[in-house]
Order: C-alpha cells, then sequence, then structure tokens
C-alpha cells in the first residue's frame, strides 16, 4: 500500500475555523499535535487568491529557489498562516512518497519563519519537534501518522473548482 503525504505539523492549538476558510483541515495527533493536510496546486491558488501574503516578512533564505520547495509544498502562504496563528511554535514541513517500500520521505522544520533544518528523515524532524517514541514504535507511529495515506483526497473537490489554465 502507497503513502502519499504531504503535510505541515506543529505541536500548538490551531484554531480549525480560520483554516477551514482556506479549505485546509486540521487533524488532531497523540502527544498534542495536529496535521494539516498540503496540497501544492491549492497553495499556489491560494497564494494567487491572496497576494498580501506574498509581502510576510519570511527569513528563510530563497526557500522558493530551494529545489525542496515544490517537493515539500514549502508555500509563502502556510509561513503567513502559521506567523498569525503559531507564531512561536516550530513546525514541520514533511513529504512521504513511496509504495511497497520503496520511495523516499524528507522534511524541512521552521520556526518564525526562519529555516531551523533542512533535508532531514521525517524521525530527525519529528524528535526536533519534540515527538517521544512509545514502545515498539518509532515517532511516526507514534503520532499515527501511516493512517494518512495521500493528502490528495483532502482537496479533490477543491482542485476540481480550479479553473482549468490553457
Amino acid at each position: 500500500m502507497g503513502h502519499q503525504l504531504d503535510a505541515l505539523l506543529v505541536q500548538a492549538p490551531l484554531n480549525p475555523e480560520i483554516f477551514a476558510r482556506f479549505h485546509l483541515p486540521v487533524l488532531p495527533l497523540p502527544q498534542g499535535f495536529v496535521l494539516v493536510p498540503l496540497n501544492l496546486s491549492w497553495l499556489e491558488h491560494l497564494e494567487n487568491q491572496y497576494p498580501e501574503t506574498a509581502f510576510v516578512p519570511l527569513r528563510p533564505v530563497a526557500f522558493r529557489s530551494h529545489p525542496l520547495s515544490s517537493v515539500l509544498c514549502d508555500s509563502v502562504f502556510i509561513h503567513a498562516l502559521m506567523a498569525e496563528q503559531a507564531p512561536h511554535s516550530p513546525y514541520c514541513l514533511l513529504k512521504t512518497d513511496y509504495f511497497g517500500g520503496v520511495g523516499f520521505q524528507l522534511a524541512r522544520v521552521y520556526a518564525q519563519g526562519a529555516l531551523l533544518a533542512d533535508g532531514l528523515s521525517l524521525q530527525e524532524a519529528l524528535g526536533s519537534l519534540g515527538v517521544r517514541s512509545e514502545a515498539g514504535t518509532d515517532a511516526f507511529e507514534s503520532l499515527g501518522l501511516e493512517k494518512f495515506r495521500n493528502s490528495f483526497a483532502y482537496f479533490e473537490g477543491c482542485l476540481a473548482s480550479l479553473p482549468v489554465e490553457p
């Protein structure tokens, strides 16, 4: 069974109603964490709809030009939302893409708009956020992330409503 997840992970109370305005689900996880599934096409749409987010002061050095930016759904919109909703909480952008044990996973950790760590394995990123592994499991399983198989499913309706570009 495959696993294709693009998401934001943070240990902070997020207001689900604010995220829902932008069709971004906030899913509670153990240990006080929340998972926000992401989709790059939807985030690009949000950046176009809300261009004021482009002026949020971000400290990551040229994060948009980094080759992992599009792989990880690294979006100005998400950083602006996090600056408003959880300004003092570190957060992780993560990606899994594998099927039958073949593929990759990677993560990037931010705090207050600054890139703290890049190109991490999920275990490293989860550890840096303070995820505690429970007996007999790793940090990924301790949060139940194996249950979230595909973030695209959260955006099918949203993406269908976008205009098709020629």
